[in-house]
């Protein structure tokens, strides 16, 4: 499974989250406690000045800016709001309130109708939705990820949940059906061998804080697009240790960031140039990008909008890889010298049943005697013998020639 780098771990920030087990519900003996802190549960009101939000998008389409967080904290409270948990999955949700979520986050933060801008959208509502379900199954049925011992259930936090909808929700998450679901999905989430440690922030957010921490290179010889995927790739999967430094804490990464030092090196020498999905992190993993998603950048980015739309070449796309290219290439000169030989094995062969085939005919016409082993129905050639003239690429022996002359001297 590809590592998870899903939206919905750009959600709402933790002080939001009312399953967040660092932020345990408060008890009637808290409120009572003058000073004490008091944790919110769902999210009532985003307060923000009243001034219009204008959000703002970098090169890949991705929401940036001084807006970025007030619309993540909106993302979550509009899925905990408008759509039902016992809806299975986000394409089950009607198209109209799809659009209707899609105008009201659009009007709110000033988004131009940008069909990219409304993919990412619409993708941040769904990653949410479906994180914020598995938050409830982990949190308060199957009980594998830990919450406070004082934590309300959620028909107590959310007011769109009743505890009608909530017990209907354990209902259809106690089933044999979604037990074999979980446990297939567990076993799948095993296999990523790479976890990012990035928590619940996005690429983008990330690679603000990585150009202010000075964590990438100011040159190189590498496209800075390439250059930042693989990069990122390394940053998501480091912490820091006691001493301060990055390190990796899974051995599994750290031999990918070796191959990744090394494919840099030999870019650099300029043994190869990174090509469109055969760069330096492609490489290194030793796989493509799955279709429609690219790794280290983020989910809804796609192959064209991050690399660019293939290239053209004699009316066909280009979309080999330079390694790709050079197999195919030394296949075809290969597969060219094994029809070169073959063709002229084969010629050399026809060529000597036409002259045996000839010089038969001739010493027969000479009433002349076969040398030993020559003899007409015991050679691989007299079946040839009934050809005509005009297909023979030999020149037939005439008595008066001088060939002729020669034989009979």
């Amino acid at each position: 499974m590809e590592d998870i780098e899903d939206l919905y771990n750009d959600g709402m920030s933790r002080d939001n989250d009312p399953l967040c087990y660092e932020h345990p519900t408060e008890t009637e003996h808290d409120i009572s406690q003058k000073g004490t802190k008091r944790y919110r549960g769902e999210v009532k009101g985003l307060k923000s000045p009243n001034v219009p939000k204008f959000l703002e998008w970098d090169s890949f389409n991705r929401p940036t800016g001084h807006w970025l967080k007030d619309y993540r904290q909106q993302i979550g409270k509009t899925v905990h709001t408008k759509v039902s948990i016992l809806t299975n999955k986000w394409e089950e949700v009607p198209q109209g309130l799809q659009d209707t979520l899609w105008d009201y986050i659009k009007t709110m933060y000033h988004i131009d109708n940008n069909p990219l801008k409304k993919k990412y959208v619409m993708a941040h509502l769904s990653d949410r939705f479906r994180d914020w379900k598995a938050k409830l199954v982990s949190g308060h049925i199957t009980k594998t990820r830990k919450i406070s011992p004082n934590a309300k259930p959620p028909y107590l936090v959310y007011e769109a949940i009743t505890e009608e909808i909530w017990q209907q929700f354990v209902a259809a998450k106690t089933t044999d059906t979604f037990k074999e679901i979980s446990e297939k999905a567990r076993k799948s989430q095993s296999h990523n061998l790479h976890p990012h440690f990035m928590g619940q922030k996005s690429y983008s957010q990330k690679e603000t804080e990585w150009e202010v921490e000075g964590r990438y290179p100011s040159v190189g010889s590498t496209d800075s697009t390439m250059r930042k995927r693989h990069l990122n790739w390394i940053f998501g999967r480091q912490k820091k240790n006691e001493k301060g430094e990055y390190v990796f804490p899974k051995d599994e990464a750290r031999l990918v960031g070796e191959k990744i030092d090394k494919e840099v090196q030999e870019v650099e020498q300029g043994i190869w140039t990174p090509h469109r999905q055969d760069d330096v992190l492609s490489r290194s993993l030793g796989k493509k990008d799955r279709r429609g998603r690219v790794v280290a950048v983020g989910g809804t980015i796609g192959h064209q909008a991050y690399w660019g739309k293939p290239v053209r070449n004699n009316g066909e796309y280009d979309h080999f890889s330079q390694a790709e290219l050079k197999k195919i290439e030394g296949d075809f000169e290969a597969r060219i010298e094994q029809v070169r030989k073959e063709t002229i094995a084969m010629m050399e062969k026809k060529m000597e049943a036409v002259v045996e085939e000839k010089f038969i005919n001739l010493v027969t016409k000479l009433g002349l005697k076969l040398p030993v082993g020559m003899e007409i129905g015991k050679t691989t050639t007299t079946t040839t013998t009934t050809r005509s003239r005009s297909n023979s690429p030999s020149v037939e022996l005439e008595p008066n020639s001088d060939s002729f002359a020669e034989l009979k001297v």
